[in-house]
C-alpha cells in the first residue's frame, strides 16, 4: 500500500541522512538494540555479567568467540579474558553486514490502540442534538525501510560513526519530515510480524543494501543492518447520528500525526452545498449539513439548506423552492399564492405579466395560417374545429392559446403544448368583449368529430 508523506510545496533533500558518533558507551547500547531486533540470546553469567550468545554461523568472524559480554566494561573484559575475543568493537559491527535478515522495529512513542485516539477524533466535532461515532476503524501497519551502515575510517583513533538512510519498502526516499513526524529516530525491537512472507523480507533486504549502496559520502559506507520499522496508520469511517439520520466521513492518516495534533480530522462536508464545518446539524426537512449551510425561509420560518431555497422573481424573498412556480408567460420564479388567472385563457401568471385581466400571451396574439404546423397539429387532433377560420395564435411555457371566428361566435381552445390535451374553452359573441368558459361537459361539441 502506498505511503503517504507530507504535502509541502518547499524543495526537500531527499539525500539526507542521519548520523550517529558512536562513544564506547553508545555502542553498547546501540548493539544491544540490534540484537535484542534480531531475537538473538542474551544471557547473564553467575557474576550478572550479561552475554550474547554468538549463533554459530558467525562465529567465525569473530575468531571463534561463542559469547560477547554485552556491556564491554573492564569487569566483562576481565570475566572474559579466558574467552576468545573479537578484535574490537568495529569487528562486532561488521558482523552485522553479514547477517541474512531483516530487524524489526516500531516506534517507541506511536499510539497503541484506536482507543487512545477516539478523543482527538471525536472533540473535532459538534453535533447539535446528536453524535459521532466510529462506523469502522483500524490500525494498520506500514512498513518502512532503515538502513543502518557503518562509516569507514583510516584512524582507528576516531569514534565510530553509523549512517542511517530511511526508504519506503519500494526503495522510494523517505521525506525527512515524515522521519522526525512519525519519531522514527526512538525504535524498539520488535517480533517478526505474522503473515510477513519471507520473499518479501528477502527484498526489502535487498532494497536497504541498496540505499546504503548509493550513499553520497566522502568516505565509504560498510551495510550493517536493515531495519523494517512497522508504522500504524490509521483508517476509520466517522459516522455522524441525529435522531435516525446518519452520515459517513472517511478518514486516514498515519496514527502518529493524530495523536501529536499534527493533523486534525477532516470537516464534514454537505453534501448539497459543498461547504465544510465542524458544526453538524439537522435542517428542518431531516438533511444532515453543517450550520454555516442552514438558512431560513422567509415565508414560512423553516430553517433547511440553502440550496432549498431560491428568490421569488415577484416579492424578492429567499423562500423554499417547493413553494415557486414558473410564470407560463414569463419564465419568472413566484409563489403559487401570488399568481393571478387570465380572463382570456385562464392560465395562473405572474402580476407582472397581465394588464387589464389579460396575460400577455392573449395580448398578443398572431394570425395563422395553414402552414403554421401549430395550428395544423391541433386541427389533425380535433378535426371538428377546421369548421372554424381566422385563426390566430399564441404561446406560452405550458400552452398554445388559438383563437377562432365564424360568422356570429368566437372560440377561444387553450391546449398543453406537449400533449395537445385541452387545457381550457372559451367562447363569446362577436359584440361582446367578455370571454365565457365552456364547461368541461361541452368541450365534446366542439372538439370531437
Amino acid at each position: 500500500m502506498p505511503i503517504t508523506v507530507p504535502s509541502r510545496t518547499d524543495k526537500v533533500n531527499h539525500d539526507e541522512i542521519s548520523t550517529t558518533c558512536l562513544a564506547r558507551e553508545d555502542m553498547g547500547c546501540f548493539l544491544r538494540w540490534c540484537w535484542a531486533a534480531l531475537r538473538w540470546d542474551i544471557v547473564p553469567d553467575d557474576a550478572g555479567i550479561e552475554w550474547l550468545r554468538v549463533p554459530d554461523e558467525y562465529r567465525d568472524r569473530l575468531g571463534g568467540c561463542e559469547a560477547i559480554p554485552v556491556a564491554g566494561g573492564d569487569a566483562a573484559g576481565a570475566a572474559a579474558s579466558e574467552l576468545p575475543q573479537p578484535a574490537s568493537w568495529q569487528d562486532v559491527l561488521r558482523m552485522l553486514g553479514s547477517v541474512d535478515q531483516v530487524a524489526h522495529a516500531t516506534p517507541t512513542h506511536q499510539p497503541g490502540s484506536v482507543h487512545e485516539l477516539t478523543p482527538r477524533l471525536f472533540d473535532a466535532y459538534s453535533v447539535d442534538g446528536g453524535r459521532v461515532m466510529l462506523g469502522g476503524c483500524s490500525l494498520e501497519v506500514q512498513p518502512l525501510l532503515r538502513s543502518t551502515g557503518l562509516v569507514v575510517c583510516d584512524d582507528n583513533s576516531q569514534p565510530l560513526q553509523l549512517v542511517h538512510r530511511f526508504s519506503t519498502v519500494e526503495g522510494q526516499p523517505v521525506d525527512p519530515r515524515l522521519v522526525s513526524s512519525l519519531h522514527l529516530d526512538q525504535l524498539s525491537p520488535l517480533s517478526r510480524p505474522a503473515g510477513v512472507p519471507s520473499v518479501d523480507l528477502a527484498t526489502w533486504l535487498a532494497t536497504g543494501r541498496r540505499q546504503l549502496a548509493e550513499t553520497h559520502l566522502e568516505k565509504a559506507v560498510e551495510p550493517l543492518l536493515v531495519t523494517v520499522v512497522w508504522c500504524k496508520f490509521l483508517r476509520c469511517k466517522l459516522t455522524f447520528e441525529i435522531g435516525e439520520t446518519r452520515a459517513d466521513l472517511p478518514f486516514s492518516s498515519w496514527a502518529q500525526w493524530l495523536a501529536d495534533g499534527e493533523i486534525s480530522p477532516p470537516p464534514f462536508r454537505c453534501p448539497h452545498t459543498g461547504r465544510e464545518s465542524f458544526h453538524v446539524v439537522l435542517d428542518d426537512d431531516g438533511v444532515m449539513t453543517v450550520a454555516e449551510a442552514i438558512a431560513e425561509c422567509e415565508h414560512t420560518g423553516r430553517r433547511v439548506v440553502e440550496t432549498s431555497l431560491a428568490v421569488c422573481d415577484l416579492t424578492g424573498q429567499r423562500v423554499l423552492r417547493s413553494l415557486l412556480v414558473p410564470c407560463p408567460v414569463t419564465g419568472q420564479q413566484l409563489m403559487a399564492d401570488h399568481r393571478i388567472a387570465c380572463t382570456m385563457c385562464a392560465q395562473q401568471v405572474s402580476p407582472k405579466a397581465i394588464s387589464g385581466g389579460k396575460c400577455l400571451a392573449c395580448q398578443s396574439l398572431r394570425a395563422a395560417g395553414g402552414n403554421d404546423p401549430r395550428l395544423g397539429s391541433v386541427l389533425e387532433r380535433y378535426p371538428k374545429l377546421r369548421q372554424w377560420s381566422s385563426w390566430r395564435m399564441s404561446e406560452t411555457e405550458k400552452a398554445w392559446i388559438l383563437r377562432a371566428s365564424s360568422v356570429f361566435r368566437r372560440l377561444l381552445v387553450v391546449v398543453d403544448r406537449h400533449s395537445l390535451d385541452p387545457l381550457h374553452l372559451a367562447e363569446r359573441s362577436l359584440l361582446s368583449s367578455r370571454w365565457s368558459p365552456v364547461p368541461a361537459d361541452r368541450w365534446d361539441q366542439h372538439l370531437t368529430p
